[in-house]
């Protein structure tokens, strides 16, 4: 199945579930407020193109990453190589 993200309400909070994200660790990841995120959501505005793509690219990113673990970045934190 694959997650359409568009700039419905529904579909930002379906993404944000989909990625196991608060709407807090969204903002985040996002490099905006949790007030935006929240206002996205709740169909008070509408998130930019920008935005959108960022969230599209932020779903690809996790569907690329092996289940069961973080991979190298798990790895290098640990090791510090």
């Amino acid at each position: 199945m694959r997650l359409l993200v568009d700039d419905d309400p529904k579909d930002i909070r379906a993404a944000r579930v989909a990625l196991g994200l608060s709407q807090e660790a969204l903002a985040h990841a996002l490099g905006v407020s949790f007030a935006l995120v929240n206002r996205w959501e709740n169909g008070r505005t509408q998130p930019s193109r920008l935005a959108l793509r960022a969230v599209k690219m932020l779903l690809e990113l996790r569907r690329r990453r092996p289940r069961g673990g973080s991979g190298e970045a798990e790895k290098t934190r640990k090791t510090g190589t």
